[in-house]
């Protein structure tokens, strides 16, 4: 081999190189991964008094607490509220954990509002553990 292809080949390789390296940085920033919600540091917050009555309510209605945490973000779209909402939204679907304890008291609680979700979270127990009634067995009671 001459020494031009020595170097034809030399600046074959350098562009090959070079073309891998911009695609790995790239890939690298398309790749970063997501900081989530839950993870970001959150102010303090005073929440209204309504918050904690929809809150209740919603829940009432919904025996779900995923779903009133749905309709509570779309009563407050925006503001300290909605991304404290977010925060529990995204604790409870990307977390290792995902209890509700924490999505609760964590990111929706204030320091007079213990109760609130205390009491959510106790009918949420009560709905778990409650025991359900067989028909068969109420039936033959009641005609003895």
């Amino acid at each position: 081999m001459t020494a031009l292809q020595y170097m034809g080949t030399g600046i074959v390789f350098a562009l090959v190189a070079g073309v891998c390296f911009v695609g790995a940085i790239i890939y690298l920033f398309l790749t970063k991964h997501k900081k989530y919600l839950y993870a970001e540091r959150l102010g303090k917050i005073k929440f209204p008094k309504q918050f904690y009555r929809n809150l209740r309510r919603l829940y009432e209605k919904t025996e779900s607490i995923p779903q009133t945490l749905d309709l509570l973000l779309e009563q407050y779209p925006k503001g300290q509220v909605a991304k404290r909402l977010r925060a529990s939204k995204d604790y409870l679907k990307n977390s290792h954990y995902k209890d509700y304890e924490t999505a609760l008291y964590r990111y929706l609680s204030d320091s007079d509002t213990a109760n609130v979700i205390t009491d959510i979270l106790i009918k949420d127990m009560q709905k778990i553990r409650r025991i359900p009634c067989k028909e068969q067995n109420f039936e033959k009671e009641n005609t003895k």
